[in-house]
């Protein structure tokens, strides 16, 4: 007669796949707690931590979402390593604890990952507003350099300044789709003002002096 060591108990229902993997796919870690794997559970859980916090902050540093490709590629993991686990356990036998809920656990990695949320919105919530407002100025200002230059070639082969219709038709203008271009006058022989607007907040205003910038 075999007897199995107090760790394991063998079952007459085992604890349902896809029960642990919906677990480990909403909280990394939390499907390896329902295999009775609770060291597994913590590790996957510090990854999934480290992982989101380093993504989310390189991401808003670098102002792209390429670094974001890290946080499927850990969920990957956690799951293909939940497979593997599955798979070993059943031939093995399952821990006394598989197929339990581990209700603690899953309550304090809920309640961390609310705590790290908070702190990333309060620390890259304005950094990517930052990020927004320079990419906006950018793009504003290229229209702007790109619009003077278009007059200046427009004045020296006409002798005045154009008006919007001929900078958008023959005079093309290669500005951010999502700015709005505007004439304030008619343009003369010596001066011309458009305005270019983003996203209803702020207006630049570039004549032949230069750029200038308004808050609304």
């Amino acid at each position: 007669m075999t007897v199995l060591p107090s760790s394991t108990r063998t079952q007459d229902t085992p604890p349902r796949y896809w029960v642990g993997w919906l677990l480990n796919a909403v909280l990394p870690g939390s499907g390896f707690g329902y295999l009775g794997r609770p060291v597994c559970h913590l590790g996957w859980g510090l990854i999934a931590g480290m992982v989101g916090v380093a993504a989310i902050l390189t991401a808003a540093q670098l102002g792209n979402l390429l670094p974001l490709l890290a946080l499927p590629l850990m969920w990957a993991g956690a799951l293909i390593h939940y497979n593997v686990m599955y798979r070993r356990l059943s031939a093995r036998g399952w821990p006394a604890e598989a197929g339990m809920a581990p209700v603690v656990p899953i309550a304090g990695q809920v309640l961390l990952s609310l705590f790290l949320s908070a702190i990333l919105a309060a620390a890259v919530v304005p950094n990517l507003l930052a990020i927004r407002a320079r990419a906006d100025d950018t793009a504003a200002m290229n229209c702007a350099s790109n619009i003077e230059r278009q007059q200046a070639a427009y004045r020296e082969e006409r002798g005045k300044y154009a008006p919007k219709s001929q900078l958008t038709g023959s005079y093309a203008l290669a500005c951010d789709k999502s700015l709005e271009i505007m004439e304030l006058a008619l343009p003369t022989a010596n001066t011309f003002a458009l305005r270019i607007k983003r996203g209803g907040t702020k207006t630049y205003t570039v004549t032949q002096e230069g750029l200038t910038s308004s808050d609304f």
